[in-house]
C-alpha cells in the first residue's frame, strides 16, 4: 500500500471516527486480524487464553473509542464556556483553533475569573450536529455548560483576496423567566453578538484576536445577564466589573462595545441593588455584622455610578446607624432621598427622629408614611424588627415603644400588639419625660380598649378585621 492510499485510508477513518458505527468496525478488524494470528485461520483451534486475549483487546479498543469521543463536561462549580465553530475545509479547522479559539482561551483565562470559567472546545463532529437552537440547547444539557458560541468559519475570495466569513450564534442558560423578558434578552444579545464577520486573510491572526477580544467581553457580559436573571447577583456583579474593566481596552468603536459602554452602568447597579438587598435580608435574619460591612461597600459602588440612587441612600443611612450610630451621617443620607416617590424613607428619617428623643417630629414623619402606605407591605414588619433590635441594645430607649405602637395601629392594624406597645411605653416612661406622648397613648389604650370591647360582643362596626392578633388575643383575654 502506498502512500496517498494510507493517507486516504487515514483521513476516511478520521472522518467517520465519531459515528456510532466506528466500534463495531474497529471490532471487527480486531478480529480478522487476531484470529488468524492465533489459529492461522482456523477458529476451531483458537484456545481459552487467546479468546481472553480477543476479548481484552476487542475491550480496549471500544474503550479507547468512547474515550476519545465522549463529550467533555463542565466540572461541578464551574461556568462552563462551550465553543464549537467548525471550518468548512476540515484540513484548515486545526489553523483556525489556533488562530481563534486559543486567544479566547487565553482571555478567558487570563483574567479574574479565570478559575471559575471553563472553556470547553468541540470537534469538527460534534460542531456539525448543532445546526439550530434546538441541538444547541441539547449540546448545553450534556455538557452542563452555560454559554455556548456556534458557528462556522469559511473562506471566500473577495476583490480579488481571500477572507475568512464567519457566522457566530450564541445561546446561553438560566433560570425560568417571563417570556417577555426571555424574548428582552435574546433581544439583547442579538444586537451584542457580531452574527457575520469579515477578516482578511492577509492579517487573520490579528483580525482573530481582535474577535477573539470582542467575543470574550461580550459573553461574559450576557452570561452576567443570565446569571443575573437566574438570581446569582454576586457572580453578575463579578462578570459586569470584569467586563466594565475590558471595555477600557477597547478604543474601536463599533456597534457592540459602543451599546456596553453604555449599558454596563445600568446592568452594575441593578446587579449592586439586587445584592444588597439580599444582604440586608440575611442581616435580619442573623445580624451579622459583617454582612453591614459587605452592604456599606456596595452602596458606595452604587453611590458612584448613580449618586441619586434612593435606594443606596437608604441603606448608607442604615449602615451608617449600625456601625457607628452615626445618626447625623444617616439623616443626611436619609435627606437625599426628598425626590423619591416611594415614601418609606419617612420610616427610616422617623427612626432617626425618635432615636435623637424628637418625638413631635418623629410622629410627623410616621403620620406623613401611613397617610401614604408603601407597595411592600413587608416594611412596617421590618422596621418594628430594627427597633426591637435597637431597645434590646438600647433599652433607655423608651419612645420606640411608643413608635412600635404606631407602626401596628396604623401600619399593621395590629390592635393587640399596638396596646401592648403602648402599655409598655406607658409603664417605663418616667413621669416628667415626654408628657404630650404619654397622653397620646393614654388615649391611643382607651381607644383599642374600645374596639376590641366591640368585637368580643360582635359589633364590628367601628372596626376592620384584618390582623390574626386581635382574634388571638381574644381567644386568650
Amino acid at each position: 500500500m502506498g502512500i496517498d492510499e494510507i493517507t486516504n485510508v487515514l483521513k476516511f477513518a478520521e472522518e467517520r471516527w465519531e459515528r456510532r458505527s466506528t466500534p463495531l468496525i474497529l471490532v471487527l478488524l480486531v478480529l480478522l486480524i487476531s484470529f488468524p494470528i492465533a489459529a492461522s485461520v482456523k477458529l476451531s483451534e483458537i484456545g481459552f487464553v487467546w479468546w481472553l486475549i480477543i476479548s481484552a483487546i476487542c475491550l480496549t479498543t471500544v474503550l479507547l473509542w468512547w474515550s476519545s469521543t465522549r463529550l467533555p463536561k463542565v466540572p461541578k462549580g464551574k461556568v462552563g464556556f462551550l465553543v464549537a465553530i467548525r471550518h468548512e475545509d476540515p484540513s484548515k479547522q486545526t489553523t483556525f483553533g489556533n488562530d481563534f479559539i486559543r486567544v479566547l482561551n487565553e482571555l478567558i483565562q487570563g483574567g479574574n475569573l479565570a478559575h471559575q470559567i471553563r472553556l470547553v472546545e468541540l470537534n469538527r463532529f460534534h460542531s456539525s450536529k448543532i445546526t439550530d437552537v434546538e441541538s444547541a440547547r441539547a449540546y448545553l444539557h450534556r455538557t452542563k455548560s452555560h454559554f455556548l458560541l456556534y458557528g462556522r468559519v469559511r473562506e471566500r475570495t473577495l476583490d480579488g483576496k481571500a477572507n475568512h466569513f464567519l457566522n457566530l450564534q450564541g445561546i446561553v442558560t438560566h433560570s425560568p423567566i417571563p417570556i417577555p423578558v426571555s424574548q428582552s434578552f435574546s433581544a439583547e444579545m442579538s444586537s451584542l453578538l457580531p452574527r457575520k464577520l469579515q477578516i482578511a486573510k492577509e492579517g487573520d491572526v490579528f483580525s482573530f484576536e481582535f474577535t477573539a477580544r470582542l467575543t470574550d467581553v461580550v459573553s461574559r457580559y450576557i452570561i452576567g445577564m443570565a446569571s443575573l436573571l437566574s438570581a446569582d447577583s454576586r457572580y453578575a456583579i463579578e462578570l459586569f466589573e470584569d467586563v466594565r474593566n475590558r471595555l477600557t481596552r477597547f478604543n474601536e468603536r463599533i456597534p457592540p462595545i459602543s451599546i456596553l459602554k453604555v449599558r454596563i452602568p445600568t446592568r452594575l447597579e441593578e446587579a449592586y441593588q439586587i445584592e444588597m438587598n439580599k444582604l440586608y435580608l440575611t442581616w435580619m435574619s442573623n445580624r451579622d455584622k459583617q454582612l453591614i460591612q459587605q452592604l456599606s461597600t456596595l452602596v458606595d459602588r452604587v453611590l458612584a455610578l448613580r449618586p441619586n440612587n434612593h435606594h443606596a441612600h437608604i441603606f448608607a443611612a442604615i449602615c451608617a446607624f449600625l456601625l457607628q450610630r452615626d445618626t447625623k451621617k444617616a439623616m443626611k443620607e436619609i435627606k437625599q432621598c426628598r425626590t423619591a416617590k416611594d415614601r418609606t424613607w419617612y420610616y427610616s428619617k422617623a427612626f432617626l427622629l425618635a432615636y435623637e428623643g424628637k418625638m413631635k417630629q418623629a410622629i410627623a414623619a410616621y403620620e406623613s408614611v401611613f397617610a401614604r402606605p408603601s407597595d411592600d407591605p413587608s416594611v412596617p414588619l421590618q422596621t418594628e424588627q430594627f427597633i426591637i433590635d435597637v431597645l434590646g441594645e438600647e433599652p433607655e430607649r423608651i419612645q420606640f415603644h411608643f413608635c412600635l405602637g404606631l407602626i401596628n395601629y396604623y401600619g399593621k392594624k395590629d390592635l393587640a400588639a399596638a396596646r401592648r406597645d403602648f402599655n409598655n411605653f406607658l409603664s417605663t416612661c418616667p413621669k416628667d419625660k415626654f408628657v404630650d406622648e404619654v397622653a397620646k397613648a393614654t388615649e391611643y389604650v382607651r381607644q383599642i380598649d374600645s374596639k376590641l370591647k366591640s368585637c368580643k360582643e360582635g359589633d364590628y362596626s367601628d372596626m376592620k378585621m384584618d390582623s390574626f392578633s386581635i382574634v388571638s388575643e381574644l381567644e386568650i383575654a
